[in-house]
């Protein structure tokens, strides 16, 4: 593993190296397959600090989610550390393929058909699952509607929607798609509100989340 890049994620959204002690290079090293240490083209370290101080699930997400956009693909994920110190995870990662990375460029996230079902759940999920979302929404009920709650990988995931942009909400409310299957999702964009909706296979607006 020494001829592999071994840095630690700073929480400003950069990747830099740090030391590694022996035990956690080889204890990463061991817990990979062949296959993935020879995939595997940088490591990175989850601790914010030399101390090793172990982050929570939510910051892993976060961490994941940015290692992401950078262009890094996750192999696997190790814990090391000596017994009864902080342990921390590193990650095995990859650069993603070029060719990939363009396909995700001109993914239609509109289609469900482009989708994975992964995707398309998480999609339906985070317009439908909040309390504050509306179902079959009037003109008036865009103006008192609150801003759902959505995780980094929700809203991360919903700003790849295709965008439109209307007037006033009596145009939105009013819009019909006119391929039903294809423009399932979409953000909404009225004056300085956005909303994310599903159509849910029908030509007006069925499901609306205010995300903005």
């Amino acid at each position: 593993m020494n001829d592999k890049q071994l840095a630690a994620y700073t929480y400003d959204g950069k990747i830099s190296p740090i030391p590694v002690n022996a035990h956690e290079e080889g204890g990463a090293f061991a817990k990979l397959t062949k296959k993935e240490r020879t995939e595997a083209t940088h490591f990175v370290a989850t601790s914010k600090d030399l101390a090793g101080k172990t982050v929570s699930s939510k910051e892993m997400k976060e961490l994941i989610g940015a290692l992401n956009k950078q262009g890094f693909e996750l192999v696997n994920s190790v814990t090391v550390g000596p017994r009864n110190f902080a342990k921390r995870n590193i990650l095995a990662l990859k650069k993603k393929d070029p060719k990939e990375s363009d396909k995700e460029v001109t993914k239609d996230y509109g289609n469900p058909k482009s989708l994975s079902q992964e995707e398309y759940e998480s999609i339906v999920n985070a317009i439908t699952n909040s309390e504050d979302h509306i179902r079959k929404p009037g003109p008036s009920d865009l103006d008192t509607a609150k801003i759902v709650k959505l995780d980094a990988d929700e809203r991360l995931l919903l700003g790849k929607l295709p965008v439109k942009e209307f007037k006033n909400n009596e145009e939105f409310i009013n819009y019909r798609t006119i391929d039903t299957e294809k423009e399932q999702f979409y953000l909404a964009k009225i004056g300085d509100k956005t909303f994310a909706i599903d159509n849910e296979g029908y030509d007006y607006p069925r499901y609306v989340a205010r995300i903005k």
